[in-house]
């Protein structure tokens, strides 16, 4: 198997074990499971108020400070967490790329946290995915 072939498999992998952390952090703790006592952990049909902040994030290797934004539904919680990793195929975009679809998760009650991610003309592969791995 080729270098370009095995940092393939490698990425995949990796997002299917993050896309699978990222569902098992949805769970309902204490594992409820049915009954009459039993509450939904998420219910999509909810609507709240949300705020909007921005943190650092982290450094690229050649010094430009990565954002991330967060979009926290205002309520009680615990609520979910979504990792927003933008599309532009690791060559463009930023944390902004998906706001309106981050802004209606997050008034579903799910806390949305968009990252920056180092982008291709910076710095090749795998920048961006240990981007992504710092983010969880």
């Amino acid at each position: 198997m080729d270098e370009h072939a095995r940092q393939r498999r490698l990425f995949l992998q990796t997002t299917a074990m993050a896309g699978a952390a990222g569902l098992a952090g949805c769970a309902q703790p204490g594992g409820v499971q049915g009954g009459s006592s039993a509450r939904a952990a998420y219910d999509p049909f909810a609507r709240f108020e949300i705020s909007v902040s921005e943190v650092d994030f982290r450094r690229t290797a050649k010094g430009r400070q990565l954002k991330a934004r967060i979009y926290q539904p205002q309520g009680a919680g615990p609520f979910p967490v979504l990792l927003d990793l933008h599309g532009g195929a690791w060559n463009n975009k930023d944390r902004f790329a998906e706001e309106p679809m981050d802004r209606a998760i997050a008034a579903s009650g799910v806390l949305v946290v968009a990252i920056d991610l180092t982008l291709a003309p910076e710095a090749p592969y795998p920048a961006s995915l240990q981007d992504a791995n710092y983010g969880v």
